[in-house]
C-alpha cells in the first residue's frame, strides 16, 4: 500500500511531457483528488486492496484526501512535476498500470463533471448522508462501498465486451500486459474491451 501523494504525483507526471510542456494535460487540485478516488475505487475493486493507504472523506465537492488537499490548497492552476516533488518510490508495474488506466479513463473530464460523476455513486452519496449541499463533513467514505460500486462496474463492462468462449483473465495480468501494449506504439484498445473477461463466474 502505497503513499496518497505518490499516486498524486505519478498522476501528474502522466500528463506532463517536458518536451512539450505547452501541450501537455496539466491536473488541477480538485482533478487530481477525483483521480485518486477512482485510483483507490478500481484498485480495490481489480487488484481487492487498497491502492493507497489514506481515507477519502465526503466534501462538498466530491471526495478528498485530506493530507493531498492541504499539500495544494493554495494552488489554483495546473500541477507539475516540479511542483508536486518526487515520488518516495515507483510503482510496481501492476499498479502503475492501474493508474494510467484510470487516468485514460478519467482524465478527460472536467473537474466539475467529475464532481457530478462521485457525487451520483453510492460511496459518496451514503458518506454524505442528509446534510444540505453547502455543509461541510469530514465523513470518512466507506472502502467496502468503493469495491462493491466499482466490481459491479466492471462486471457490466465485462458483460458488454465478452463474447462466446472469450478467456477468462487476471486482473493484474490485464494491466501488465496493457502496459507492455502501450509501449509497442500500437493503438490501445477500448475501456470496454481491456475490461472483458476480468471476472470470473464464480462467486459473481
Amino acid at each position: 500500500m502505497f503513499d496518497a501523494m505518490d499516486v498524486a504525483r505519478h498522476l501528474v507526471r502522466l500528463g506532463y511531457d517536458p518536451e512539450r510542456p505547452d501541450e501537455s494535460v496539466l491536473i488541477s487540485p480538485l482533478r487530481l483528488q477525483k483521480l485518486l478516488y477512482y485510483c483507490q475505487g478500481w484498485s480495490l475493486a481489480l487488484l481487492g486492496r487498497p491502492l493507497f493507504r489514506q481515507s477519502l472523506q465526503a466534501w462538498r465537492h466530491g471526495p478528498v484526501v485530506v493530507e493531498v488537499y492541504e499539500k495544494f490548497q493554495k494552488t489554483r492552476d495546473g500541477l507539475t512535476p516540479d511542483r508536486v516533488g518526487a515520488c518516495a518510490a515507483p510503482l510496481p508495474a501492476s499498479d502503475s498500470a492501474l493508474v494510467e488506466m484510470v487516468w485514460r479513463e478519467y482524465a478527460k473530464y472536467t473537474p466539475e463533471e467529475l464532481c457530478d460523476m462521485t457525487h451520483a455513486e453510492p460511496a459518496w452519496v451514503e458518506a454524505w448522508g442528509d446534510l444540505p449541499p453547502d455543509s461541510k463533513s469530514d465523513a470518512v467514505i466507506s472502502t467496502k462501498t468503493m469495491e462493491q460500486f466499482f466490481r459491479g462496474l466492471g462486471q457490466q463492462r465485462a458483460a458488454r465486451a465478452a463474447r462466446p468462449g472469450y478467456p477468462v483473465l487476471d486482473p493484474v495480468a490485464v494491466w501488465m500486459a496493457e502496459e507492455e501494449h502501450d509501449r509497442s506504439g500500437i493503438p490501445a484498445a477500448s475501456a470496454d474491451e481491456v475490461f472483458a473477461g476480468m471476472f470470473t463466474e464464480a462467486g459473481e
